[in-house]
């Protein structure tokens, strides 16, 4: 099936409630009132011959009330179109990203960065390159 059916299977279907009241309880413990980012992890983000990070979607500012449906557009985010060409081009499965949400809490950011130990345009593999820009920064990875 294609990428949209799996993507609207995703967005549309409910919690399981275990889930979804153990993502609420944690909030509730760790965060309360607060507003949170939901970003998107991988074991395969960074990877010698490949790099995932970036595909899928990191959501700032989220609310309570907002963080199941932000917790499922991450997950759905996976199965983008970016996500899934990436995938068919390097020969990865769904079954090979073992995807995984990060929930953190927000804090007001003067400067937002992201510093890459191998840089991806370089001539020489071993040098850095920082991306820095002011404010959340949610363009920056």
């Amino acid at each position: 099936e294609g990428r949209d059916v799996w993507d609207a299977r995703i967005r549309n279907a409910p919690f399981p409630d275990d889930v979804g009241t153990a993502i609420m309880a944690r909030y509730d413990k760790f965060f309360p009132g607060r507003r949170v980012s939901v970003r998107s992890s991988s074991l395969v983000e960074d990877r010698s011959n490949f790099s995932f990070a970036g595909m899928a979607s990191s959501l700032l500012n989220v609310d309570r009330a907002a963080l199941l449906p932000a917790v499922r557009e991450v997950w759905a985010s996976f199965l983008n179109k970016r996500a899934v060409d990436y995938m068919r081009r390097n020969k990865l499965s769904v079954e090979d990203i073992h995807q995984g949400q990060i929930v953190q809490e927000m804090i007001e950011a003067d400067v937002s960065g992201v510093l890459r130990t191998v840089n991806p345009n370089a001539i020489h593999r071993n040098a850095m390159i920082a991306e820095m820009v002011y404010g959340l920064g949610p363009g920056v990875v």
